[in-house]
């Protein structure tokens, strides 16, 4: 009589580059499966899945469509074993994730790096406590960075990707790039009066594009004409729109690199002041030649 297969699903993990990460953290998603596929062989097991993901589980909220599943096919019984390589890899919100599959006789979780076996008695004191130090890790990875974003912000350094038309420096401050002269005619011409559409419409004419390509939006002015940043402040984004970050003490930060001024006040205030009808520009009312209605 043929003995029943018994099917085996790898867990593989690399989480994205994080300052400070272990050498464990960072090992190939290529390796991992090469040693489960060996692991899996040896043990008599027929490979029904490979499950991999590259993020960082660390983050709050982080979805894991791959792991959810693979553990679900686990306890279903669609698979008999599920290899993890590491037992950081498998979760970091602690002992309950792996709790759901102790307390489930005949589902088999495996360790390859710590050698943990759920099939063994004594492994499960020390698989629970590998779960609650992979949270505790996680935990303070997540402050450490929140710390170092702070005293980077404070410090008027930049972080993430900058604003169109501006670039960042070596020393992570802001400066005008190749696209600034863009930034600075939209700017100009809503302080003259024109609207955001007939801004539009001029830049598109004269050749210039979104900044990732395509054509430039009338949104994308709109939310230009709203950004501080413009005028050298740091930001956060609040509910979804920029606005002037302030540190510890109260106030502001500047975010421009030295030499480089931005936006001049003046002209931001009058925009303002015009886009809110404060204020009325000359021959307000008159149609010139080039009118497009708003």
């Amino acid at each position: 009589m043929a003995s029943k297969v018994k099917y085996l699903d790898l867990l593989l993990r690399k989480s994205q580059v994080v300052r400070g990460a272990t050498t464990r953290d960072i090992l190939s998603l290529k390796s991992q499966e090469s040693q489960g596929r060996a692991w899996g062989k040896r043990n008599g097991y027929t490979i029904r899945r490979v499950f991999r993901e590259n993020l960082s589980a660390y983050k709050a909220g982080v979805k894991r469509p791959d792991f959810d599943e693979a553990v679900q096919a686990l306890l279903d019984g669609e698979s008999d074993c599920l290899w993890v390589y590491d037992s950081s890899r498998y979760s970091r919100k602690g002992a309950g994730d792996v709790l759901k599959v102790l307390d489930r006789p005949g589902k088999r979780l495996y360790f390859y790096l710590n050698r943990l076996d759920t099939e063994v008695p004594a492994d499960r004191m020390r698989i629970v406590a590998e779960a609650e130090q992979a949270r505790e890790y996680s935990r303070l990875l997540s402050e450490k960075v929140r710390d170092a974003k702070a005293v980077d912000r404070d410090a008027g350094k930049w972080l993430g990707t900058p604003p169109d038309g501006l670039k960042v420096t070596k020393k992570g401050k802001l400066k005008g790039s190749k696209r600034w002269p863009m930034i600075e005619r939209i700017y100009d011409e809503a302080a003259q009066g024109k609207s955001q559409r007939r801004i539009t419409l001029g830049l598109t004419a004269d050749g210039w594009t979104g900044a990732r390509g395509g054509p430039v939006r009338v949104s994308t002015v709109g939310k230009i004409l709203r950004n501080p940043v413009y005028l050298g402040w740091q930001i956060v984004s609040v509910r979804g729109r920029p606005q002037i970050y302030l540190n510890s003490k109260g106030k502001p930060v500047r975010v421009f690199a030295k030499g480089f001024d931005g936006i001049p006040q003046a002209t931001w205030d009058k925009q303002r002041r015009v886009a809110a009808g404060h204020e009325l520009v000359e021959n307000f009312g008159a149609k010139h030649a080039d009118y497009v209605p708003a």
